[in-house]
């Protein structure tokens, strides 16, 4: 089971998270979310694998309702300050009835999952029909840096079940019966050495990760803009995509 080291990991993590990378509180990315469908002031909002609930509180004043899903309690105790209410749980069986959400939304976690399919098909029944899933990712630019940028991410995260691709996303939700997929892009400028500085990645590792990008393929680098500076520091751009998709009207709860 992935979830147990998950949680270990997390659970970890959870103090220090939302300043563990810029990705995470980022303005940016938070509004291409919020933007990505409109939503009626009345919508009830779940925010899964909610972690410090960062991305649903970017919600509150959108909708009516925001709740947060997650696996480990350390980032649910940080999330509750933000969000209407929490609960712990497993996104495989989430503890809600078929049509309860108005409107779902991830990031940066389906990479984590056992079983992604199975998620975003529970994402989808918990969805009231004509209800958005919003789902938003970092991404490789093509084809160019797929593989270094799989190299890097995998050795950052070693719990992660697979790397996905933009059309790996648009593959899960089509599958999960959710149509009208769209997609918009989102770059922004991640300071490596932060990214890099979390309490269970060992220092062989981090070094590992900035030889992947002192080493830096040229083809790579010609699509994927990496940025060193005289002191050694390291910055990346990286391609977010924020996917969205709605669940049929046809479809009842």
């Amino acid at each position: 089971m992935i979830e147990e080291p998950l949680q270990r990991h997390f659970t970890l993590r959870a103090p220090a998270f939302e300043r563990s990378a810029g990705w995470i509180s980022d303005p940016g990315l938070l509004q291409a979310i919020t933007s990505a469908v409109r939503l009626p002031p009345s919508a009830r909002l779940l925010d899964v694998c909610c972690g410090t609930g960062i991305v649903g509180a970017a919600f509150r004043e959108l909708v009516g309702r925001v709740e947060g899903l997650d696996l480990t309690e350390a980032m649910l105790a940080i999330a509750r300050k933000h969000l209407d209410a929490v609960h712990r749980g497993s996104a495989h069986q989430m503890p809600f009835a078929a049509g309860a959400f108005d409107a779902v939304v991830s990031r940066q976690a389906w990479h984590l999952l056992e079983d992604p399919a199975l998620a975003v098909r529970e994402m989808a029944r918990v969805l009231a029909p004509g209800g958005h899933l919003i789902y938003a990712h970092a991404v490789p630019y093509g084809a160019a840096d797929e593989a270094w940028m799989r190299q890097v991410f995998l050795a950052r995260q070693p719990l992660a079940t697979g790397f996905l691709l933009e059309s790996d996303l648009r593959h899960l939700l089509s599958k999960a019966g959710l149509e009208r997929v769209c997609v918009t892009e989102h770059l922004l400028w991640e300071s490596i050495d932060r990214w890099l500085d979390v309490p269970d990645l060992s220092q062989p590792t981090q070094e590992q990760i900035r030889a992947c990008y002192r080493n830096i393929p040229a083809e790579t680098a010609a699509v994927h803009p990496i940025e060193f500076s005289t002191s050694g520091s390291i910055r990346d751009q990286w391609r977010w995509v924020v996917i969205s998709a709605t669940k049929p009207r046809g479809d009842a709860p």
